[in-house]
């Protein structure tokens, strides 16, 4: 979160209103609520709204970083895109069905540090295997408030929906298991998972004085906290591996 986003609650819930996902007929369980391909097509219009208002491209480098960690991955049924976005900010973005983008900002803060950008990816690549956004959607909103959204005749606006849930994030459960789950992806990649704690520690640095590490630093626990958790991480998976 790597990170839960405003920007995603605000795209899935506009599109939940708008009728964007084909719920028809009786609600299915909770869990699972949101199938495959829903969460797919959730994902693609989430991307092309945010594409339109942000300037992306694509970088050589950072897809080959993200794609040999996303090989690691236990969840081969989606595609994964990883794009850039042109603006100073320290962040990066997870949306569902596979989009990665990772700010110039960030990449500027890790310069070389291959195994601290690897970590950023792994650990938002891990957001998108273990369905947190969508988990995210399918817990606020629920069966029956989803079908009564997407009920024809509703003049509930998604300005209305948008405006209760804006405060939406990743809880630190989910935080918590993509710095797991990213760790393990990213060491057997053969990145260092130290790379991840040495981001943590820069962010660390920037709590107390803003600047634009803020980006991630809203949407994200404590810094040093996690460093210290992906420090024994990878002290763990060094002394397995001897």
């Amino acid at each position: 979160m790597v990170l839960r986003r405003r920007f995603v609650g605000i795209v899935i819930l506009a599109m939940l209103a708008a009728g964007a996902l084909s719920l028809a007929g009786a609600p299915r369980a909770q869990a699972g609520l949101i199938s495959r391909s829903e969460e797919v097509k959730m994902g693609q219009d989430a991307a092309r709204q945010f594409e339109s208002q942000n300037r992306t491209y694509r970088d050589r480098h950072v897809e080959a970083i993200g794609k040999s960690v996303a090989r690691m991955s236990d969840r081969r049924d989606i595609e994964y895109s990883f794009k850039v976005v042109d603006r100073e900010d320290v962040n990066a973005v997870s949306l569902p069905g596979g989009y990665i983008y990772v700010y110039r900002g960030l990449l500027k803060s890790v310069g070389d540090d291959d195994d601290a950008l690897a970590g950023v990816i792994a650990h938002e690549i891990a957001h998108i295997t273990e369905r947190h956004s969508v988990k995210q959607v399918e817990k606020e909103m629920g069966a029956k408030l989803l079908l009564d959204l997407l009920a024809p005749g509703k003049n509930r606006t998604a300005g209305e929906i948008v405006a209760n849930l804006l405060s939406l994030k990743f809880s630190r459960s989910d935080e918590t298991d993509a710095d797991e789950v990213g760790v393990d992806m990213m060491s057997r990649a053969g990145y260092d998972p130290r790379g991840l704690a040495r981001f943590f520690r820069q962010l660390e640095t920037s709590e107390g004085r803003g600047g634009n590490a803020v980006s991630w630093l809203r949407t994200h626990p404590n810094s040093g906290e996690r460093a210290r958790r992906v420090e024994d991480m990878a002290a763990s998976l060094r002394s397995r591996r001897r």
